[in-house]
């Protein structure tokens, strides 16, 4: 009964997160310009991804021109390995993820309407998570989760030194989790909207902005008994997000971010990991047509400690006609293997050019560091993410 739990446990669960420092959220991490500065610039964006999917007040920035366009895209790299010395599943296993390499774009535009307000839309995969131990284990699972986000963005300058936004934001997630007799792909479409303020003078800004949550519930996402199937819901959490941004010198900028993402009470989420914080920052040097960029974050632990017996609001799992009931050592399982958002800090650097007043190109590169990660005595994990990004920035 045991092994059979460890396997439904392991196929059913979508958690491993393939983003950057904030579980599966990407927010900043894969902007062209944000990702080389540790996706710290939410205070003063540089391009118009970084308004959109960031702090839409920000995009009050963007008068010079009628209008401007960002197209980019990232390159991700994960190394996630798992050791199990076979207590829940009946059969020690080590091996590495095959779910490795991710092409993750974005795209955003903004239309100047007056002095005093801008609009702006993107499209973007937002939130992601995989992970497949099919050639390491009979157990045979594979998980896969993509979140789109259409996002539609205002921005009004209210004085001279202070502006407010608002987005609006449509996602569409897809969510597969094996193994294959007992799941299949199921999608869904949830709203969030987002709400931020300005201050800007001088070299200095401070930005502030509230996200509320965005809330999929996949039906029939896998077999909760011998012939029933259970919803998965997923939600990616509400967030509070604090910038600054100043120029301290002729060409040199500072940006940092204070992120609150309130993992321990979403749903999906929640029983496997805490509430987050993360603080992340950025410095650009610029001169001539050159930008040269550095950033550096450190979080806060994801991981829940103490677990129960319930996962993603299901106390059953089915496999091979049998009802299996989950237990606190099999959700213990469930984070080790497949939620292992166990990381300290992340490094970026970054590289622009600009053609002409009206183009600009930039690119990233970005290392996520894990540690080795003792979950009891019966898992560890190693997980390392290497980013590699750029985009084309055009203001006509």
């Amino acid at each position: 009964m045991r092994k059979f739990a460890g396997i439904i446990a392991l196929s059913s669960c979508p958690f491993l997160s393939i983003a950057g420092p904030w579980g599966n959220d990407f927010g900043l991490s894969y902007n062209p310009v944000a990702g080389g500065m540790g996706a710290a610039t939410y205070a003063n964006p540089y391009t118009t991804s970084s308004s959109v999917f960031g702090n839409p007040a920000t995009l009050i920035k963007y008068t010079q021109k009628p209008r401007s366009v960002t197209f980019g895209a990232a390159y991700v790299n994960i190394d996630f390995r798992l050791n199990h010395d076979g207590l829940i599943t009946g059969a020690p296993f080590s091996g590495k993820s095959d779910t490795v390499n991710f092409l993750i774009p974005n795209a955003a535009v903004t239309a100047k309407i007056s002095d005093d307000v801008v609009i702006g839309g993107g499209f973007g995969i937002t939130a992601g998570l995989g992970a497949d131990f099919r050639n390491d284990t009979p157990l045979s699972p594979a998980i896969n989760y993509i979140a789109f986000g259409n996002n539609f963005s205002v921005a009004k300058k209210l004085n001279d030194n202070w502006s407010i936004g608002a987005t609006a934001t449509m996602g569409f997630g897809l969510l597969d989790v094996g193994p294959v007799q007992s799941a299949g792909t199921v999608n869904d479409i949830a709203f969030r909207g987002t709400i931020g303020v300005l201050y800007d003078k001088d070299n200095f800004s401070f930005s502030a902005h509230y996200t509320t949550p965005l809330s999929f519930e996949f039906e029939n996402a896998f077999l909760i008994s011998g012939t029933e199937f259970g919803n998965v819901p997923l939600e990616q959490p509400q967030e509070v997000v604090l910038g600054i941004s100043y120029r301290f010198a002729e060409h040199w900028d500072w940006q940092a971010a204070l992120l609150f993402k309130n993992w321990g009470s979403a749903d999906g989420y929640e029983d496997i990991w805490e509430n987050q914080q993360v603080l992340t920052s950025g410095f650009q040097y610029s001169k001539d047509k050159w930008a040269y960029r550095f950033g550096f974050g450190i979080t806060s632990d994801l991981r829940k400690e103490n677990l129960g017996s319930t996962f993603a609001g299901n106390t059953t799992l089915g496999f091979g006609g049998q009802t299996i009931p989950l237990n606190p050592a099999v959700v213990e399982f469930l984070q080790a293997s497949l939620a292992p958002s166990f990381w300290d800090y992340h490094v970026s650097f970054g590289l622009g050019y600009t053609f002409s007043e009206v183009t600009q190109l930039d690119v990233f590169v970005a290392q996520i560091f894990g540690d080795e990660e003792e979950i009891s005595v019966n898992n560890q994990t190693d997980v390392d993410f290497l980013q590699l990004g750029g985009g084309f920035t055009w203001r006509f």
